[in-house]
């Protein structure tokens, strides 16, 4: 492959990570500072939003 198309490549791949980390941190932050969604539905989304930040 040519160089400018893995630059391109590369710098899609970091961008992409560095908007779903930011979306899942989001969702975690929206989750936890709202009580009315407290209940288990909302505990395994966090839970899934913190193990995709961490795993992505």
């Amino acid at each position: 492959f040519s160089r400018p198309l893995l630059d391109f490549a590369a710098t899609m791949t970091v961008l992409i990570m560095v908007v779903g980390i930011l979306g899942n941190l989001l969702t975690i932050v929206a989750l936890i500072r709202c009580p009315r969604v407290r209940n288990v539905a909302a505990a395994f989304i966090i839970r899934f939003a913190m193990f995709c930040c961490f795993f992505p």
